[in-house]
């Protein structure tokens, strides 16, 4: 049997669709920085922060951590009160950036790709 990955990776979003979704706030480096990596002070768009931040509602699935369990993952550890999210590969993601979920803010410490290459599990920390 020869298994189609186009179609895997149309089912996960397809199912990820149905269950939750999150916001992601990402940061872009902002067009005012110079070539020393400086930002402009007066610049309008990034208020002379150097990024700026975009948001954007995706489809996820979502697993909160409660009690004492913890989760090992490759690169640390998730305790409770943090989340593990699962969402389509067509999306992009970075470390650092934000998920708000439930009305509560998590950073992303870490993303991994599943083998099949059809969804990011990705880990937050949350943050006040």
């Amino acid at each position: 049997m020869i298994i189609d990955k186009t179609y895997i990776k149309n089912s996960v979003a397809e199912v990820l669709s149905a269950i939750n979704s999150i916001s992601i706030n990402a940061k872009t480096a902002c067009t005012c920085i110079d070539s020393y990596g400086i930002a402009d002070p007066t610049c309008e768009l990034c208020d002379g922060l150097g990024y700026t931040i975009r948001g954007t509602t995706i489809s996820a699935d979502v697993q909160e951590l409660r009690g004492d369990e913890r989760i090992v993952v490759d690169s640390g550890i998730l305790n409770a009160g943090d989340i593990l999210v699962r969402i389509p590969i067509s999306n992009s993601v970075e470390l650092n950036d934000i998920i708000t979920y439930n009305s509560q803010n998590y950073q992303i410490k870490y993303i991994k790709i599943d083998q099949l290459g059809t969804y990011y599990e990705v880990g937050g920390h949350k943050v006040a």
